[in-house]
């Protein structure tokens, strides 16, 4: 790749954590290292000095525990806290911490974990809220998804506080929640278990430190991105305060092109609101200067934006004007986005 990331071996899935710490950022991902397929899972690392240029370093979490056998160290979030960054992840129907002086080398919380379950949890994502410390967890329960909310003062001892969002439509899971700001709006999004028209499902929330309640409670879901095969969202924020959202980028025809790794990551997102109340994303300065708009695989025909390789549609999506188009090509994929960022097209086209 040119500018997207992926490990040198085996198998990576979603990013578990962005984080400025120590004067570079960190990527965190799942990975399974010993095999260009799903395994047991680790987690990966990168850093980077510009959000665009990504060197890979050693693997920073293995499952080791008894708790981690069956689920390995699955995803999660990454918080920095007293010049610290504590790590949390979760295991199959638990939730465990480690933490980190130097963002290179984890110890795992000794009284792991943090938070145990009769059922899955997934995902945890941390957050800061006033003087106390949040965490999302997405739940499957009864065959239907739901976010769990708990709260900490210490980042070590976990209280449940509500579920803040269970609903059948969206299928039986609800995985990678995040809960975060963009100007003065809260924001809710995460991966549903069912494709309402799309997995990744946002909605404008309030948001009182124990709820939320809809902006729009007759049509609270919305999709942002169209393309098949963009998930895992992971929200940030960088160095200077802009919001940020990286993705995991999967196809399973990756699988079967590639022999040594599988699996690669969004170019990192800026988040904005519009005049229009429009959530828009757009590469992020540092990267916008790749795009381009016109692109070889990218075509508007009869009322259609295709895209195309080789002479085969992978894409059709009927637009009534030609749309504006920023077009980030790199080798075996395409990152579009539409009308400044109003929607997004993200497609594997090996």
């Amino acid at each position: 790749m040119y500018y997207h990331f992926t490990n040198s071996k085996g198998w990576m899935s979603s990013p578990c954590g962005i984080v400025f710490f120590k004067n570079q950022y960190h990527l965190y991902f799942q990975t399974y290292p010993y095999s260009p397929r799903y395994g047991i899972m680790h987690w990966g690392h990168a850093t980077s000095s510009n959000l665009k240029d990504w060197n890979e370093k050693d693997i920073v979490l293995l499952p080791e525990e008894q708790y981690e056998l069956i689920g390995g160290v699955r995803g999660g979030s990454v918080i920095a806290h007293n010049n610290k960054l504590y790590a949390f992840y979760g295991s199959d129907n638990s939730i465990s911490v480690a933490v980190s002086e130097d963002g290179f080398s984890f110890e795992k919380y000794q009284n792991n974990p943090v938070i145990i379950s009769d059922h899955l949890l997934s995902d945890p994502k941390v957050f800061k809220y006033k003087n106390i410390y949040k965490m999302l967890v997405g739940d499957s329960f009864e065959g239907q998804g739901r976010i769990l909310l708990y709260e900490s003062e210490d980042l070590i001892n976990w209280s449940f506080v509500n579920t803040i969002l269970e609903n059948r439509y969206l299928g039986s899971s609800i995985e990678h929640p995040n809960l975060f700001m963009v100007e003065d709006r809260w924001i809710l999004m995460f991966e549903a278990g069912k494709a309402l028209p799309h997995r990744m499902l946002f909605s404008f929330v309030e948001f009182d430190g124990r709820g939320i309640a809809f902006e729009n409670s007759s049509d609270p879901f919305f999709t942002i991105e169209t393309g098949s095969d963009f998930m895992s969202p992971y929200v940030s924020n960088t160095k200077d305060g802009r919001v940020i959202l990286m993705g995991w980028i999967y196809n399973r025809q990756l699988s079967k092109e590639n022999e040594g790794s599988v699996g690669l990551l969004s170019v990192a997102r800026e988040l904005t609101i519009d005049m229009k109340d429009n959530l828009i994303m757009l590469p992020v300065d540092e990267v916008i200067s790749r795009a381009v708009k016109e692109s070889r695989f990218v075509v508007y025909d009869q009322g259609r934006l295709k895209i195309m390789l080789e002479g085969k549609t992978l894409f059709s999506k009927a637009y009534k004007e030609n749309p504006e188009l920023l077009v980030l090509e790199d080798i075996g994929l395409v990152e579009i986005f539409v009308n400044n960022g109003i929607e997004n097209i993200t497609m594997v086209i090996c």
